[in-house]
């Protein structure tokens, strides 16, 4: 299932500290320059040059870019984010979803708050006392127009074309992205078989524990792994934590795309042999999901771990 998450944020403020969902891919307007964490410059280490790769190419056949799949593999295992060059996204199209985001968030709050959900990631959400200045509200299956012309109804019950083919359009060229790295990863892993078919702000936690901040290029995605991928994985992919602080007093605009998988998510035989032991039972998506909006795992450990590691 594809749902697109749509934000706004304010200046000054830490609004999230996650791990996300599987293969959030996210893109902002880029206006200012990010500079290293003051605790990163303060211990004098060197700032990883984060990789990017171009995935415009058609058709991208992993077995052919074996090579590329192990960058990808090697990329989010140690940093569990990496950049990807996507040009099928016209800078067009991506400027004119910034735009009508920005009505969508400018609506009255009861117009927004009509957008429910139980299920997490879906619905509208704001006006939390621990984040003020956060919203959020998502598109459940983006990728089919009957969602986002319901989704669109609902905001604008007079209607708004622009809105409804910019969002769909948007979320099924990202879909595509989506796609493009799953064959990717699995490819590098051999269980490919297991597939089926600017404001800054962004700063995310490497495996020593130091958060850096990350530039993104103009017409670039951030292809992030989250806990799903890592419990997947059998804990060889790194769920990337993020968070996003503001400066100066300028909104920050942001899509994601979460995709969840529907049922018992398995970890595939390949991945586990005596130097890698099963860590990880079987986890429903949603259900992980929901494990971690509960707050029950601790922000120091991994939340696939506390959810279902063996």
């Amino acid at each position: 299932m594809k749902t697109l998450s749509l934000e706004k944020s304010l200046k000054n403020e830490i609004l999230m500290r996650m791990t996300v969902d599987p293969k959030a891919h996210l893109t902002n307007k880029v206006e200012t320059k990010l500079r290293v964490s003051n605790q990163f410059m303060a211990n004098s280490q060197e700032l990883p040059k984060i990789p990017i790769f171009d995935l415009s190419t058609k058709p991208l056949n992993p077995t052919s870019n074996s090579w590329l799949c192990k960058k990808v593999q090697h990329a989010l295992e140690e940093y569990g984010f990496f950049i990807a060059r996507y040009e099928n996204v016209s800078s067009e199209l991506d400027e004119q979803v910034f735009d009508v985001l920005e009505e969508l968030f400018d609506l009255p709050l009861e117009t927004k708050a009509r957008n429910t959900s139980d299920l997490v990631f879906y619905g509208y959400v704001g006006q939390l006392p621990h984040a003020p200045l956060h919203e959020s509200m998502g598109i459940p299956e983006a990728t089919t127009i009957n969602a986002v012309q319901s989704f669109t109804n609902l905001m604008w019950p007079s209607g708004h074309n622009t809105f409804c083919e910019s969002i769909h359009s948007y979320a099924k060229l990202v879909s595509e992205l989506e796609q493009i790295v799953d064959r990717l990863v699995f490819e590098s892993y051999g269980a490919h078989k297991h597939y089926e078919s600017h404001v800054n702000g962004l700063q995310v936690q490497l495996r020593n524990g130091e958060w850096i901040s990350v530039d993104v290029p103009p017409g670039t995605f951030v292809v992030m792994a989250g806990d799903a991928y890592e419990a997947w994985s059998n804990g060889r992919i790194l769920a990337a934590r993020h968070q996003v602080v503001m400066e100066g007093d300028k909104p920050r605009y942001c899509l994601a795309l979460f995709s969840f998988n529907h049922g018992a998510t398995h970890i595939p035989e390949e991945l586990v042999d005596s130097d890698h032991p099963l860590q990880y039972g079987p986890f429903d998506n949603f259900g992980l999901a929901r494990f971690y909006l509960s707050g029950a795992a601790q922000m120091t450990e991994s939340t696939a771990k506390a959810y279902c590691g063996c």
